[in-house]
């Protein structure tokens, strides 16, 4: 038997890492109807989530590893919601604020009994506004604006213990997000029902967050500007008693990095990359009732799903015929 040098593993030594973690949250809300036709609500959730990383091979003349120790997050958004249903529930207009919180805390191990704890906390505010119109009782448009916040998640800051790695200093991205949009509907008691809905939507955001690596690892990072317009559509068509269901869905959008400064200044205009931009899905459904008894449902699907190519990394960067 033939023992090799070094184990079969990413790095020279091999790694034997244990990731234990736990999380916990709260969702609430409380609604308070000021008339029929006003509400106010407020709603909380809270989340922690805390993790411990154990690495069982020494990797380190210290016997530790770069990423061992604890790992604390805790994150909290908050909102406070008006409602008003205004011309017989016609118009619907929603006005809400944000507060978004959230703390990390990574607890290192030292050699010599030792450690290092460092701490990071952000608080952002969001506001925005929805207003729906019922143009005819099968017809409605709506259009909506928030300043929102999208908080990173456990695995962006901290990594998995694998292949992802750390990144304590992620921002949160910061966006105005624009949608216009319009949904109807068409019944007839011989053919059945048709459902369809169109979106246009615009999203500017700063630091937006997204997966980034070499051959082996990954880590989250910021892009400083990207700007995102697209287009989403999707149908439902029903025949009488569902017998036969088609469900079509498509998303085209063009999200650029519009980037000036920073590390990816250079590739301003491009494709955010890894990203897919062209991609949408079909189902076609048919029943078949009363096969064996009077209530049983025999039914069988179909699925198709498209997504059109994309770069894994900068379109700009590389020859074009060589690329991934």
């Amino acid at each position: 038997i033939l023992e090799r040098a070094s184990p079969g593993e990413i790095e020279v030594g091999g790694r034997d890492v244990v990731t234990a973690g736990h999380s916990a949250f709260v969702r609430g809300t409380l609604e308070w109807s000021i008339t029929a036709t006003h509400r106010l609500r407020l709603s909380t959730a809270p989340e922690a989530v805390w993790r411990s990383v154990d690495e069982r091979r020494a990797t380190t003349v210290s016997g530790l590893s770069a990423t061992e120790g604890e790992q604390r997050l805790k994150t909290a958004v908050n909102g406070l919601e008006y409602q008003a249903d205004l011309f017989d529930a016609k118009l619907q207009n929603v006005a809400f604020g944000k507060s978004y919180s959230q703390a990390s805390n990574f607890t290192r191990r030292l050699p010599m009994d030792r450690s290092e704890s460092l701490a990071k906390s952000t608080q952002e505010w969001g506001a925005g506004d929805a207003l729906r119109y019922r143009i005819v009782p099968e017809l409605w448009a709506k259009a909506s604006y928030e300043y929102a916040t999208r908080l990173p998640r456990v695995d962006e800051v901290f990594g998995d213990g694998a292949l992802t790695q750390a990144n304590l200093e992620l921002r949160p991205e910061v966006s105005h997000n624009l949608n216009l949009g319009a949904a109807g509907r068409a019944e007839s008691e011989q053919l059945g029902s048709l459902r369809g809905e169109l979106n246009l939507f615009l999203r500017d955001t700063e630091d937006l967050i997204r997966r980034t690596g070499a051959a082996l690892y990954y880590s989250f990072q910021n892009v400083a500007h990207a700007r995102t317009v697209g287009i989403e559509g999707s149908a439902h068509l029903a025949t009488k008693q569902d017998r036969a269901v088609l469900d079509i869905a498509a998303t085209l959008l063009d999200s650029r990095n519009r980037s000036r400064t920073g590390p990816y200044a250079s590739q301003e205009g491009d494709r955010i990359p890894n990203r897919p931009y062209a991609f949408g899905s079909a189902t076609l459904t048919l029943r078949w009732r009363g096969v064996a008894v009077p209530n049983d449902v025999l039914s069988t699907s179909w699925t198709s799903r498209y997504t059109h190519e994309l770069f894994r990394n900068w379109e700009s960067l590389g020859a074009r015929e060589g690329k991934a």
